[in-house]
């Protein structure tokens, strides 16, 4: 979640008949707003669109993607996905209700969740720090370590592990390793 790409999403209500919308001219605000949510890296965004319709009269609307503004094909879609969900097609004119587009664009740069900034790791690794341990024993000062210090080698509790964006406990009669992914594993010990 934490390194998957930036996303970005806009709806526009736009009512009226579909033969007589300007899809791009429709789409337009809602590409912009949804490329702005990504800021710098809107411009370079992958966007998807699609259409809330529905058959003239209609209350419940279908949301179909929108690949072409080609309203020949938009049309073939919504009554093909209207087959599929009501078991039924009509020979009405369409409606449309609103528009949405998705925005996403990767991260830029590498991210290293877990590895502390580089001031973090001139900082004394052999920090400790008074913890609440209760019920397991009373307050005690335990060893601090940053993220990137622990290995596949078990480091015994307690202690604290710090990071970028967390902050993991290991309790007395525990211990903590990492495996080849850097994921934190936290075992008994017997």
């Amino acid at each position: 979640m934490l390194t998957g790409p930036l996303r970005g999403e806009a709806v526009r209500t736009v009512i009226g008949p579909l033969d007589a919308i300007d899809l791009a001219a429709a789409f337009a605000p809602a590409e912009q707003a949804a490329r702005a949510e990504l800021g710098p890296q809107g411009q370079e965004a992958t966007l998807l669109r699609y259409a809330e319709l529905r058959y003239r009269g209609q209350e419940h609307t279908l949301e179909i993607p929108v690949s072409s503004f080609d309203l020949t094909r938009l049309q073939d879609a919504f009554a093909q996905r209207c087959l599929e969900a009501y078991s039924f097609r009509l020979d009405s004119p369409l409606e449309i209700v609103s528009v949405r587009v998705t925005a996403t664009a990767p991260v830029a740069g590498e991210v290293h969740w877990g590895q502390p900034a580089p001031d973090q790791r001139a900082q004394d690794q052999s920090a400790s720090r008074v913890v609440d341990l209760d019920p397991y024993d009373e307050p005690r000062e335990v060893q601090v370590l940053g993220r990137d210090l622990v290995g596949a080698d078990p480091v015994s509790g307690p202690c604290v592990i710090e990071e970028v964006a967390a902050t993991t406990l290991v309790l007395p009669g525990q211990a903590v390793s990492a495996d080849e992914l850097g994921n934190l594993l936290i075992e008994e010990q017997s």
